[in-house]
C-alpha cells in the first residue's frame, strides 16, 4: 500500500511539473517569437515625406479632340466654336453674324508648355472671312464673344491664349499640368497630381 500511494504522489509532481514547464517553454516561444507590435510598425516607410501621387496620363489628338468636343458640348453655349488639334498647330473655328451674314473666323495656334505645366497658344495664323486683320483685333472679338472657362484666358495684344490647366480642378485634391505637348510626334502628356 505504500507503494502505490508513493507512485500516486510521483505522478502528480511529474504532471505538475511537466504542465509548469509547457508552460514555461510556451511563455518563451511567445516572448521571443512573437513580440509585441512597437510603434515603428505603422510607419510607411516608402512614403515618408510624400504627400501627393502623381500619375502621367498620356494621349494623343484623336483621344483629346473628342474630350475637348464633349468638354465644349456641355458647356450649352450660345456662341458655337469648335478647337480642334491638328498636325502641326491647333485649330479655332467660329463664325460672326455681320450684316446677317455668318462670317467665319479661323485662328491657327501654336502650343507651348510653360515651365509651371501649363499651355500656352500663341496665334500663327487667323481668317475673317477673306479679310486680313491684325491679329490683336481678332483676338478682341473672341475674347468679348467666347464664353471661356475661368482656367481659359485670352491675351490679344500677346496674340495669346493662356491654358491655365495647373488652376483647373475637377476636385479640390487634384491638379493637373502638363509635361509634353507635341503634335507633330502625337505625344501629349498631362501629370495629374493628388494632393
Amino acid at each position: 500500500m505504500n507503494r502505490q500511494i508513493f507512485t500516486w504522489k510521483n505522478g502528480f509532481f511529474f504532471l505538475v511539473s511537466l504542465c509548469i514547464l509547457i508552460l514555461i517553454c510556451l511563455f518563451i516561444f511567445v516572448q521571443r517569437y512573437l513580440p509585441e507590435v512597437n510603434s515603428n510598425h505603422w510607419i510607411d516607410n516608402q512614403v515618408v515625406g510624400e504627400k501627393e501621387s502623381t500619375f502621367t496620363i498620356h494621349t494623343d489628338r484623336k483621344r483629346l479632340n473628342y474630350f475637348i468636343k464633349q468638354q465644349i458640348e456641355e458647356q450649352n453655349s450660345e456662341f458655337r466654336y469648335m478647337v480642334e488639334l491638328q498636325e502641326d498647330y491647333v485649330h479655332f473655328r467660329t463664325m460672326f453674324t455681320i450684316l446677317r451674314r455668318d462670317v467665319p473666323v479661323t485662328i491657327n495656334f501654336h502650343p507651348e508648355v510653360s515651365a509651371q505645366g501649363d499651355l500656352l497658344l500663341h496665334v500663327r495664323m487667323f481668317s475673317i472671312g477673306g479679310l486680313s486683320l491684325p491679329a490683336d483685333r481678332v483676338m478682341q472679338l473672341v475674347k468679348e464673344f467666347v464664353d471661356a472657362p475661368s482656367w481659359i484666358e485670352i491675351y490679344p495684344k500677346e496674340k495669346m491664349v493662356f491654358v491655365k490647366v495647373t488652376q483647373l480642378r475637377i476636385d479640390e485634391r487634384i491638379s493637373f499640368h502638363f509635361s509634353s505637348f507635341d503634335l507633330r510626334r502625337d505625344k501629349i502628356e498631362l501629370d495629374m497630381t493628388i494632393h
